[in-house]
């Protein structure tokens, strides 16, 4: 019985100065992760809203940085571009919106500048989070029994166009 309670005891002392260390770190690096890519956004969004542009080498930067991280990430942009419209002498606003797949087609075909063009007064918002499961969400899974979101890295940035670049 005694060789039993030597046993646990190896046991437990094993989790605690390997494991939970372990997953300490890794939960740790989820959240140098999102601070990471929460920078990143902003800085993509910011100098797009500044410029008044997106083009490819900003938009491959941005990829090269985040594909740093070592996560797979969706990234959704999205353009609001106000529209007025008249009908009956009355003049209606509304937002026309244009996603990532047309933004990004402009800024990678091969016959135009390489640039997708915004005007000053709309607004860009870019989305991103993980598609994969980060270190720190597995060990938390597998130690602690629970079972927690595939998205741990979630970023949600935009803003108004400036269109400083005039």
């Amino acid at each position: 019985m005694e060789s039993f309670g030597r046993m646990l005891e190896i046991l437990v002392t094993i989790v605690l100065i390997f494991f939970i260390p372990i997953q300490y770190f890794a939960v740790k690096q989820d959240m140098i992760s999102q601070t990471y890519v929460t920078t990143q956004t902003t800085y993509l969004v910011d100098s797009v809203r500044n410029l008044g542009y997106l083009n490819k080498g900003m938009y491959e930067s941005y990829l090269r940085k985040l594909q740093g991280t070592n996560n797979i990430y969706e990234i959704r942009m999205t353009h609001y571009q106000l529209v007025n419209e008249e009908e009956n002498e009355d003049y209606t606003k509304h937002y026309f919106s244009t996603y990532e797949k047309d933004i990004l087609n402009q800024v990678y075909e091969d016959s135009g500048n390489g640039r997708y063009e915004f005007h000053q007064g709309d607004y860009l918002m870019v989305k991103v989070q993980n598609k994969n499961k980060t270190l720190g969400s597995i060990l938390t899974g597998n130690f602690m029994g629970i079972s927690p979101p595939k998205e741990q890295i979630q970023v949600v940035y935009g803003g108004m166009i400036r269109d400083e670049g005039f």
